[in-house]
């Protein structure tokens, strides 16, 4: 009988443009963990910007992806191989130019 992977991951919605990004999950059984970073562009379209491979040691991992400029990224992580394949759902993350916008900022006049 073949054996499914799981793959449940996690990343905060928005971080400021040029930092890494905290992308952190579980995974099994174990095996390495490709996470394809998107960027959307000014027509709408979707661009590749980077491949990252996470290789966990225990089924719980976390890694950091770097978001250089501002704008809409799409992480789609992927494991396994063969029947015991699993993608978990893709995760859309806003890079921002400034730190307030990613807490909320404060009011005008407060």
């Amino acid at each position: 009988m073949a054996r499914s992977a799981i793959l449940n991951v996690m990343v905060q919605a928005a971080t400021k443009a040029g930092r890494s990004l905290a992308v952190s999950g579980t995974v099994r059984p174990l095996a390495p963990v490709v996470v394809t970073v998107e960027k959307q562009g000014s027509d709408g379209k979707w661009r590749k910007v980077a491949t990252t491979t996470i290789r966990p040691r225990r089924a719980r991992f976390t890694a950091a992806v770097a978001l250089k400029r501002p704008g809409l990224y799409r992480l789609t992580p992927r494991t396994g191989s063969g029947a015991a394949k699993a993608s978990a759902a893709a995760l859309y993350v806003r890079a921002v130019r400034r730190a307030s916008s990613v807490t909320g900022g404060s009011a005008a006049g407060a």
